[in-house]
């Protein structure tokens, strides 16, 4: 099987070099522009923008279009080449469906965001260079605090029923010679007798 022949040279080429793929089914709205960019401005391009041997992006239109906004003159590209015709088309949609159906780790995605929260300030910068939402970090996080309760707040766990056996109460003090007498109710009708029943069913002895 042939198999296509890519560059793995990373070469910068002028962005207006570069020409949108006219089939590219895939959309970013001018938000989500403007966030890459402010990304990009604080992190720098990182990776390359794919393009074929004409120059025509096979992967990187946000990429091309926040470099754009930015003022950016040239880009990093890397530059694939005889791939046919169908199988560039094929590629354009399953780099963006693929990343589409990723999914993602939700405990450690909180851990990343929460500990993100307090190291970005000390470079001037907030969670919204990582593409999550306020609304999004709060809600994620909320949900962590909730799965990991503090040590203190959770029930030991259960061995079985508790049972007290001959041996573990003082059976000296129960023999009726060492019994107390108790204090007499004055207002108890005269000849009445008391009924007891033992309520703390897990320290009534039993063989």
């Amino acid at each position: 099987m042939r198999v296509p022949g890519v560059d793995p040279v990373i070469i910068m080429r002028a962005i207006d070099a570069l020409r949108p793929n006219p089939k590219n089914a895939r959309t970013h709205s001018k938000r989500k522009i403007k966030d890459l960019a402010e990304t990009i401005r604080a992190v720098g391009f990182i990776g390359a923008i794919v393009i074929d041997d004409a120059g025509m992006i096979l992967a990187g239109h946000a990429r091309h279009a926040a470099a754009r906004l930015l003022g950016m003159k040239t880009v990093p590209t890397l530059c694939v080449t005889g791939l046919h015709e169908s199988l560039v088309r094929a590629f354009v949609l399953a780099d963006n469906k693929f990343a589409e159906r990723a999914g993602w780790d939700r405990e450690l995605l909180a851990i990343e965001l929460e500990e993100l929260s307090v190291a970005l300030p000390a470079l001037q910068l907030d969670l919204s260079v990582t593409g999550f939402e306020a609304g999004e970090v709060d809600a994620l996080i909320a949900d962590l605090g909730a799965q990991t309760d503090a040590p203190e707040d959770r029930s030991p766990p259960s061995a079985g029923p508790a049972v007290s056996c001959r041996g573990d109460l003082d059976e000296a003090a129960l023999r009726p010679d060492r019994a107390e007498t108790p204090p007499v109710d004055s207002d108890a009708p005269a000849g009445d007798w008391a009924a007891l029943c033992s309520q703390d069913l897990p320290f009534v002895a039993s063989e």
